[in-house]
């Protein structure tokens, strides 16, 4: 039973898992490329695709893209993965059925304790203030379990935290539920030295740190973000006038009062004796400093009048105000103070204005809106009926045109037809004269030579002479048929849609579909094999089997597209394959190039072909040359090339290596000589 972490990577309704590090005995360990290859031998991508033959469960709705879990599994539960109705295999090679997996078999990589870090530069906004942080860092996804890294602080991170996906903007975001949280955060510190298996990364292009909480190594630290005004303002939601002398605040007791409203936000039982302390200290001081006591009544009575509209439902404010109500000796003070009673009434004056005015607007505004819809309404209508008769009258013209489309391509068809079966009846009556002419002129031969008794062994030698010619005659034929032939797949090919890539766009796109099968290979390993293949008319890979020499060549001839073709033509086949890439098997005890291609049979007057594709390439090669139809690329692979010395079937092509050229030409035999 083996055990993997690795990333979730979504591919066209497919879900594939990429094994990162295994998990042993309670510790990540990487797993290396042997590690990998050994793990997954069959497998290009190194991955594996999930699905579900239980039809219930949806997969996709299990993971997310570029999402890290943990996958648990035997080497029996990986099943081949084929290509439907192919006995080839996806490039992931293998699959596994989750649904014959025990239920913890699948877990997130959180489940382990393990949290993704986002850097100092990971997010934007302050974590002391601001509620709702952005993240920047490009790894996150929704619902992923995250610790942060603090600026201010070294080594010490805060959380875990949630992502969220913001739809408004599309925008990744952490709440950090200042309030609920009573404005302090726990944390770890953890030490520089901190072991690999605490703190591990994944991939090697900018790897992604995860780290272990808790752990015994760490140390638990609380971080207050209180603001001075926050602590002011609880403060004030607990003084009355017990603690006032004289109208002024009696700081003689300060400590006392605080220490008895310890159930109070931001002070009490639930926050950690550490917070306590620091906030106790921090009260103390803002109310025994002269200036900063000045600073507070001025903040009070800035938003006395918001703190007790906000708070007028909890108890301490109700019994402020009913107090303050029944004391008579309070209520005459403040009726003496005729700034009080001036303000009330020229405020309710203005009030009163106000009302009035909201009123002449409020009709002046219903009557608008109604003349507005009424008007409107008739103009949509109108613009209704006009759009009417305008689709009416199209649908009709659309019928016109349809019809008479239909009727042209009809006669187009017809005509095309016409044509060929005209030029078909000129080549049958043609060929009928040419064999018409043929016959009489054979028939006068066998006259004289029957005729005369008296040259029986010169008719027999005649009889040979005239099979030789008829079989050159009959392979001649054939040979210009092949190249009619030849000639209309060239045509076909030529009409094919080509990439209109060039320059950094073209090498950036190369660069890129390689990278997504072989992502080991960096892009000047990647840009070398391009050049090589472009500039050299033989590009030569070696080294240790298994080391991917084969695949690479199948996959930059997927990228450069060589196997497509077939697609595209496949109506002007004729048993021909129109792709422009051939594997080709190299056997030991080749000899000559006739163990390659084939060779001319001086008796049939034909060419035995023992590889039909590298024929028909030379034919097609050879017309594209002298017609220059297409400039699409064709790359043979010689598979194995030196189990037989390339110097014996390979010679004619090393002949014309150096320099490509009109005289750059490959002999077969007879009149097989290809450009």
């Amino acid at each position: 039973m083996g055990i993997y972490l690795g990333s979730i990577a979504i591919r066209n309704n497919y879900v594939n898992f990429k094994p990162l590090a295994e998990y042993i005995d309670g510790k990540f360990y990487n797993l290396t490329s042997s590690d990998k290859r050994e793990l997954l031998p069959d497998s290009v991508l190194g991955d594996i695709n999930l699905f579900c033959s239980d039809t219930e469960n949806y997969i996709m709705d299990s993971f997310q893209d570029e999402e890290y879990c943990v996958v648990e599994f035997e080497p029996n539960n990986l099943e081949a993965n084929y290509k439907p109705y192919s006995n080839e295999r996806n490039l992931t090679g293998y699959k596994i059925d989750i649904s014959k997996l025990s239920g913890k078999s699948i877990r997130k990589i959180y489940e382990l304790g393990y949290y993704y870090v986002i850097s100092k530069d990971g997010i934007e906004g302050n974590y002391r203030t601001n509620p709702i942080l952005e993240i920047t860092d490009q790894n996150v996804y929704e619902d992923m379990q995250v610790v942060i890294e603090l600026e201010d602080k070294e080594n010490t991170i805060i959380g875990p935290f949630t992502v969220s996906w913001r739809e408004i903007d599309s925008q990744y975001i952490i709440k950090t539920n200042l309030q609920n949280r009573k404005y302090f955060f726990e944390g770890y510190k953890y030490p520089n030295n901190i072991s690999e298996n605490v703190k591990i990364s994944l991939g090697s292009f900018e790897p992604k740190q995860f780290i272990k909480i808790p752990d015994s190594g760490y140390e638990k630290v609380y971080v207050d973000v209180i603001s001075d005004e926050h602590l002011l303002t609880t403060f004030k939601d607990i003084i009355n006038e017990d603690n006032f002398i004289d109208g002024k605040l009696n700081l003689d007791n300060i400590n006392e009062v605080i220490n008895e409203h310890k159930g109070l936000l931001f002070i009490g039982d639930t926050i950690p004796d550490v917070i306590s302390e620091q906030r106790f200290e921090s009260l103390n001081k803002l109310l025994t400093d002269e200036k900063n006591l000045n600073d507070s009544f001025r903040f009070i009575a800035d938003n006395i009048a918001i703190l007790l509209d906000k708070y007028q439902e909890q108890n301490q404010y109700s019994d402020l105000v009913q107090k303050l109500s029944e004391n008579p000796e309070f209520m005459n003070k403040i009726q003496r103070f005729r700034i009080i009673s001036d303000k009330v009434e020229k405020q309710a004056e203005e009030l009163q204005k106000l009302e009035q005015k909201s009123e002449t607007i409020k009709q002046q505004i219903e009557e608008q809106n109604q003349a507005y819809k009424d008007s409107f309404i008739d103009d949509l209508q109108n613009d209704v009926r006009n759009l009417q008769d305008k689709k009416n009258s199209l649908e009709q013209e659309i019928d016109v045109l349809l019809e008479t489309r239909e009727k042209a391509n009809r006669n187009i068809e017809l005509q095309n037809k016409l044509k060929d079966l005209e030029e078909e009846v000129k080549y049958k009556d043609k060929r009928k004269d040419e064999l018409n002419t043929a016959i009489k002129e054979i028939d006068k031969d066998l006259d004289a030579i029957f005729a005369d008794k008296t040259k029986k062994a010169l008719d027999f030698a005649f009889d040979g002479m005239l099979s030789s010619r008829m079989l050159k005659q009959a392979a001649e034929w054939e040979n210009a048929q092949q190249v009619i032939d030849y000639e209309s797949k060239v045509k076909a090919l030529k009409e094919l849609p080509l990439s209109t890539k060039e320059d950094v766009a073209l090498i950036d796109y190369l660069v890129e579909q390689v990278k997504h099968f072989r992502p080991s290979y960096d892009r000047n390993t990647i840009l070398n094999i391009f050049i090589c293949y472009i500039q050299g008319f033989l590009t030569v890979f070696s080294g240790e089997p298994g080391t991917g020499k084969t695949s690479i060549c199948n996959i930059v001839a997927n990228i450069l597209g060589l196997n497509t073709p077939e697609k595209y033509i496949s109506e002007t086949l004729n048993g021909f394959n129109a792709n422009r890439y051939i594997k080709v098997a190299v056997e030991k005890g080749w000899t000559n190039k006739k163990d390659f291609i084939g060779y001319y049979n001086p008796l049939t007057k034909s060419f035995e072909r023992n590889n039909r594709r590298i024929f028909d390439c030379l034919n097609i090669l050879d017309i594209e040359a002298r017609k220059e139809y297409t400039n699409i690329p064709f790359i043979i692979l010689l598979d194995e090339a030196n189990l037989s010395p390339m110097e014996y079937y390979w010679a004619d092509y090393m002949n014309i290596c150096d320099e490509i050229n009109n005289n750059s030409i490959i002999n077969l035999g007879d009149n097989y000589i290809f450009n």
